[in-house]
């Protein structure tokens, strides 16, 4: 008769307190919502095959494998229409680095720690580009159809 299966994992997983780059924008997206009564709200989307070439004066992210996301923007009362504000990547175990793409690949960014991501996070939404797409959508959500 076979007994109970072994269980050979560490038993300290899962308690790792520090938040994740993805955890705060999906913080952030949530305030939007709050902010424009859910009219457009932030997204956190997954990305696969995100490549592109770093600056040369950008910190490697020594790891192979990422995790690669995009920053949405998303309008339900138009369909859920998604706009890309930027999309993000860093390393599996390290989270910093962080690189950001904004909309061409030659707009790039990056942050080292918590804190520069926050401070890069602010300027990109504080941006008058950000500004313009979110009116634009409040706008075209209130249309009647």
């Amino acid at each position: 008769m076979p007994g109970e299966p072994y269980d050979l994992w560490p038993s300290d997983l899962g308690r790792v307190k520090q938040r994740t780059p993805a955890a705060i924008l999906q913080e952030q997206g949530a305030v939007l919502g709050r902010r424009t009564s859910n009219l457009v709200i932030g997204r956190v989307v997954p990305e696969s095959g995100l490549s592109y070439v770093l600056p040369p004066d950008a910190p490697p992210i020594d790891e192979e494998q990422r995790f690669s996301y995009s920053f949405d923007l998303v309008a339900p009362a138009l369909d859920h229409y998604h706009f890309k504000l930027f999309s993000f990547t860093h390393g599996i175990i390290n989270f910093y680095p962080v690189h950001f793409i904004l909309g061409r690949p030659e707009m790039t960014r990056w942050a080292s720690s918590e804190a520069e991501f926050v401070t890069v996070v602010r300027e990109i939404l504080n941006l008058d580009h950000t500004k313009r797409v979110i009116d634009s959508l409040i706008a075209q959500s209130q249309v009647p159809v």
